[in-house]
């Protein structure tokens, strides 16, 4: 690991499956603090448990369906609210 991401809150959409999911399993392991977003509730939150575990990070999840621009608009809001800062996302 380089931990080229440690200290840096990483915002990665569509986190539940597929690239969403491989992105944000390759940021926790280069150091990133996870705020993952995606429109299916619980398999975000299960993916966003097993990846705090596996990497011993702090991985929060954020339901939202981001087809809807409000939605999107309020997912940033709530990650700048707890985190303070995002670095990086992923379309």
């Amino acid at each position: 690991m380089s931990a080229e991401f440690t200290g840096r809150v990483v915002l990665v959409t569509g986190a539940a499956s597929g690239i969403g999911l491989a992105a944000a399993a390759a940021f926790a392991a280069e150091g990133a603090t996870l705020a993952l977003a995606d429109v299916n509730a619980d398999k975000l939150k299960a993916e966003a448990a097993a990846l705090a575990e596996i990497h011993d990070r702090d991985v929060r999840a954020y339901p939202a369906d981001l087809a809807s621009p409000p939605a999107a608009e309020g997912l940033v809001a709530a990650v700048l609210a707890d985190r303070g800062r995002a670095c990086c996302s992923t379309p």
